[in-house]
Formats: structure tokens, C-alpha cells, sequence
């Protein structure tokens, strides 16, 4: 939204808007009629200022900010390892130092149960070995406080589900909202083979229920939130395209977006409560508007795709405590060297504007000569009155 600074001119100084220009140097500009002149208030676009937050991971995945308390306010950050190494859960500081969390599974998210919906801690999506056949799990810690934490317990096993193959990709608890129960959410992934068509629930004692199948991909969800109506915005990274399920199990388009063959990955509210989504093929960063409509806010940079035979933009959450910043970052797979992965801060700084000023100050001192020049003439009149 175009906000203006109120110029303090007196009133008969103004006269009503004439039009809007639209220029690609100084974004919006205002103009106005004043005595006869044209003052021009500009509104500058704002910049986006992208630079490394951390580095060196191979196989990033999501991304979650610790809760405070005994785990902390770092970021935790989730890898799936490459060439054949596996991955784990690291933690970066807000100076982007990185200490290994937990190593020795393929992590693809992380989740706190800040409520004690499921009885505290943290929990953590493994995808197993990567076969397709292998069914991920669920693990879950708990600290014992002191800043110890115990080793991993299995809480959900997908290989429960009979015949089924399929892998929690991004996990959510809720304690319910927008007609859903509470407990964990999980996706099941951007695979094309049938394996991330549906949407599961895990409640209290690990049984996993399913939500909705019949989606094409279903890699991640947030629940809708204020303006954003209601239900779950889900991303189907193979469809180009955010969707919304209802309750009641309706799913209808929400957005119509991103690159192909891979498009709209991780959704995220930003710290400006809007919707924000990675577009995977082109390194995007897109801003959703409640409409559905979208804009770029940044691009990432890809690495060179001769060095690996998949990169994409991945990640992304808020960064605590800053209001135009998020953290994003680049999922890397197949490398060689391997340890591509990247993390950045994103941050949209606006220029500066001159010409608000400078021209505000023109019209400031015009409109004040011709108020010293009616007041002259007034206190004129009434000393000839006065004489006569």
C-alpha cells in the first residue's frame, strides 16, 4: 500500500489530485497541483538485499525456528544427506555458525510441540533410506533438561500403513483449527509416482489416519489464516498450483503459480503475516496475496546446474524479531562436490526517495511566501483604514 507523509502546507495551497504515474525508477508517484506547480511525492521501490546465511549442507530440506526454552531460539535446519551420506538436524545461530543437532538419518522436517498436543518435544520427518519402497517414520525428542536432550524415540512408523510406501514430508502440529483435529499433519512429498497424493494425521499414541488422498503431489501445508479464508493451502510442487482443503474434504485451486516441471515447494507466513512460497525451477521467492494473486519478492541464486542434476529453491520461515526478512535457501542433490546446499537472508530494504523532500520543501517555502505576503497585505489594509 502507497502511504504518504503529510506535508504540512496550508490549505488553500492544495488543489485535488490530478493523476498517478507509474515510473520504473522511483515506483509510484503522486502528483498534485499546487498554485499552478507540480509537486511530486515519491514512493521508492524497495530493494531486496539477499546474502549467505549459512552454507555447506548437502541435501537441505526445511527449515524451522526453535521455540525457545530448553531447545532454544536457533534455527534448526533439516538435511537429507547426498551420495549416499545421510543427513540429520543442525542448528544455526543468527551470526550463521552451524553445530550438528542430530546426525545419521534423512531428515525432510522439523516440528515443536510447543502446546503439548502430543505430550512435548520435538519431531522430526526421516524418509528412511530414500527407496521408494522404504516408508519413512517419525522420531521424536525430548530434552532432559540442563540443555541434554534424549536420543530419538520412533513415534510414528508409515510402514504401518498396508501397502503403502509412503514418506511424512513436512510435519505440522496443530491443536486444531479450521474444523481439523488436533495433532501432527503430514505430507507426503513431491514424488510423480503416486506416493505424495495423500494427507495424513498422527494423533497422541502415533496412530496415523488418513486425511485426503487423491492429490497429485502434496509436499507442504500451512492452515489458512485470517484473510486467507479457511481450511489447509497445500503445495503441489507438480501441478504448479496451491490448493485448499476444507474440513469437509473439498479441495479447490487456490493459486495458479510457478515453474515447470517443479514449482511452488515450502509455504511459510512471513513476519508481514502474508503467504509466502518457493517456486523450486527458477529459485523464486513469490509473495501471495489473499486473492490468490502473487508478486516476486527475491530470487535465489542457483548454483551451476553442470555440477549437480538437481537444484531448486526450497526452504523458507520467518526470521525472528525482523519484519522484512525471511530465511530461505537451496536444496542441492546428486552434487559433486557435494555440500552446495546454502541457506540466505532475504530482506527487502527500501531506497531512499529525494525528490518528497526537495520538492515538498519548494512548495513548503512557496506556500509560506505567499502566507507572509497575504498577512503583509492584510495588516496593510487595515492601517490605511485605521489613517483614514
Amino acid at each position: 500500500m502507497l502511504k504518504l507523509k503529510r506535508l504540512l502546507v496550508p490549505s488553500f495551497a492544495f488543489s485535488p489530485v490530478l493523476t498517478f504515474a507509474n515510473t520504473a525508477s522511483v515506483g509510484i508517484a503522486l502528483i498534485l497541483t499546487c498554485l499552478g506547480s507540480l509537486v511530486t511525492i515519491s514512493k521508492a521501490n524497495a530493494s531486496t538485499v539477499t546474502t549467505v546465511f549459512a552454507t555447506g549442507f548437502d541435501g537441505l530440506e526445511l527449515i524451522t525456528q526453535g521455540p525457545g526454552g530448553d531447545f532454544g531460539s536457533d534455527l534448526y535446519v533439516a538435511t537429507a544427506g547426498s551420495n549416499s551420506v545421510l543427513g540429520g538436524i543442525y542448528t544455526v545461530t543468527s551470526n550463521g555458525v552451524v553445530t550438528p543437532f542430530i546426525t545419521g538419518y534423512n531428515v525432510i522436517s522439523v516440528a515443536f510441540d510447543t502446546e503439548n498436543i502430543l505430550g512435548g518435544g520435538m519431531f522430526f520427518a526421516d524418509e528412511g533410506s530414500g527407496d521408494p519402497s522404504d516408508a519413512g517414520k517419525i522420531w521424536r525428542v525430548t530434552s532432559n533438561g540442563a540443555g541434554n536432550f534424549n536420543s530419538p524415540q520412533l513415534f510414528a512408523d508409515f510402514s504401518s500403513i498396508t501397502g503403502s510406501a509412503n514418506k511424512p514430508w513436512q510435519i505440522t502440529i496443530t491443536a486444531g483449527e479450521n474444523g481439523f483435529a488436533s495433532g501432527l499433519y503430514a505430507t507426503t512429498g513431491p514424488f510423480p509416482d503416486g506416493r505424495s497424493g495423500t494427507l495424513y494425521r498422527v494423533d497422541f499414541n502415533g496412530s496415523i489416519t488418513e486425511v485426503k488422498n487423491g492429490f497429485n503431489t502434496i509436499e507442504s501445508l500451512v492452515f489458512a489464516r485470517g484473510n486467507y479464508g479457511d481450511g489447509i493451502l497445500t503445495s503441489d510442487i507438480r501441478g504448479q498450483q496451491i490448493q485448499r482443503l476444507l474440513a469437509d474434504g473439498t479441495v479447490t485451486t487456490f493459486a495458479s503459480l510457478g515453474s515447470s516441471p517443479l514449482g511452488p515447494a515450502i509455504l511459510s507466513y512471513g513476519p508481514d503475516n502474508f503467504l509466502y512460497v518457493t517456486d523450486f525451477a527458477s529459485g523464486d521467492i513469490l509473495k501471495i496475496d489473499t486473492d490468490g494473486t502473487y508478486s516476486v519478492f527475491a530470487t535465489l541464486p542457483l548454483p551451476p546446474t553442470d555440477k549437480l542434476y538437481l537444484a531448486g529453491a526450497k526452504p523458507i520461515a520467518p526470521t525472528s524479531g525482523n519484519s522484512s526478512c525471511l530465511i530461505s535457501g537451496i536444496f542441492t542433490a546428486g552434487t559433486n562436490p557435494t555440500g552446495l546446499g546454502s541457506l540466505y537472508s532475504v530482506c527487502k530494504v527500501p531506497e531512499p526517495s529525494t525528490s518528497l523532500s526537495l520538492l515538498a520543501l519548494g512548495t513548503l517555502g512557496a506556500a509560506s511566501t505567499l502566507k507572509r505576503k497575504l498577512k503583509s497585505s492584510k495588516s496593510s489594509e487595515k492601517e490605511t483604514t485605521k489613517v483614514s
